[in-house]
């Protein structure tokens, strides 16, 4: 299911209030939805969803690590910042360009060149062979 501009904005706009709670980002329900809200409203092959994809994955180890350590804990709140401000290019690329739209399929795409090139040669033969041997038989019966 596609979101719609308006969903997709209010969606996003959720998961950066929900990073009010550091802990979000150490469990993969945070990460899995706001992954999912960014690759059905952008698309999977955009900028905005690697980037995303590249800030999460730098955190590493458990909460407890970051939270011992004031190093960790402002890296941490560098990360939140960063994270947000990710997601507020989402938001700004959704308002600018709109909903991403997957490409319709087409059922020759599912077919190489060679196979495309291979059938249209038989066909045509088909069809020349059809029409001598229909002429054969018009000059026969004629």
């Amino acid at each position: 299911m596609r979101y719609e501009k308006e969903k997709a904005i209010i969606a996003l706009t959720r998961q950066i209030g929900k990073l009010s709670d550091k802990d979000m980002l150490f469990g993969d329900l945070w990460f899995n939805q706001t992954k999912s809200f960014i690759r059905d409203s952008l698309g999977d092959d955009s900028i905005e969803y690697q980037y995303f994809f590249r800030q999460y994955e730098r955190i590493r180890g458990s909460k407890e690590e970051y939270y011992n350590t004031p190093d960790k804990v402002n890296y941490l709140n560098d990360l939140v910042k960063e994270i947000s401000q990710c997601i507020n290019n989402c938001i700004e690329t959704i308002e600018l360009k709109g909903v991403h739209k997957p490409p319709k399929y087409n059922f020759l795409q599912g077919f190489t060149d060679a196979q495309l090139i291979g059938g249209m040669f038989t066909a045509t033969l088909l069809i020349f062979g059809i029409g001598v041997a229909a002429a054969k038989l018009f000059h026969l019966n004629g």
